[in-house]
């Protein structure tokens, strides 16, 4: 056995060839202490904080469970402790329940507070993904100041069946094309492509087109 142990760390332990009590001597030389570990577990009870990502289940367990190993160590902390522990540490987010609880004083178990935590946790998750949704709605067009208008560009049909889009007409309801000529009438309000007279001159010259065409076929 002492072959097995590196010479450096042989200094420590006494000359006998009796295993109990060598076993003895290693044993209060690597020893830590009850204290010693005791006071490590206290300080882990006072550092441990609530992760969003694992959730408040995750870090009311933690608490139980070296709560559970000081207890060992003859440190017994009454849950009342864990509780009051836990809403300390849990952010503002979990205010309703910090105020239920020490407005009514209300007295809740380990697995009361586990409950009403993760609840409140699940509400909270859950407006907070109605709110990104909501705010991703609102979100202007790229390269744009303003929202987007399902209706900007729609056309319309009048009762004769021509097309007329929203987007021919300013803030004011006039035309923006109260200022353009037509190259065909002349006049302003309108473009070429938009003239009642040049469609009807257009028409009649296809009418007469088609029926020089059908002349000279016979």
């Amino acid at each position: 056995m002492k072959r097995s142990i590196p010479e450096h760390l042989l200094s420590g332990l006494p000359d006998t060839t009796n295993a109990k009590e060598f076993f003895n001597a290693v044993e209060k030389l690597y020893d830590t202490g009850e204290n010693a570990e005791a006071g490590h577990l206290m300080d882990e009870m006072t550092t441990i904080k609530y992760d969003e990502l694992k959730g408040v289940r995750d870090f009311i367990l933690k608490l139980v469970n070296v709560q559970s190993k000081l207890k060992d160590h003859n440190i017994p902390l009454p849950d009342s402790f864990i509780i009051h522990r836990a809403l300390h540490a849990l952010p503002a987010s979990f205010s309703l329940i910090k105020t239920a609880y020490n407005t009514y004083n209300q007295t809740w178990t380990i697995s009361d507070l586990i409950s009403q935590c993760v609840a409140e946790e699940s509400k909270l998750k859950r407006e907070k993904n109605e709110s990104a949704n909501y705010v991703s709605h609102l979100k202007p067009n790229k390269g744009k100041g303003k929202f987007k208008n399902k209706n900007d560009g729609a056309t319309k049909q009048n009762g004769n069946g021509k097309e007329h889009k929203n987007k021919q007409k300013n803030n004011n309801g006039k035309s923006k094309y109260s200022n353009v000529k037509c190259y065909f009438c002349e006049k302003l309000g309108h473009r070429r492509t938009d003239c009642h007279k040049f469609k009807t001159w257009l028409e009649k010259k296809q009418a007469q087109s088609g029926a020089k065409g059908s002349q000279e076929a016979k």
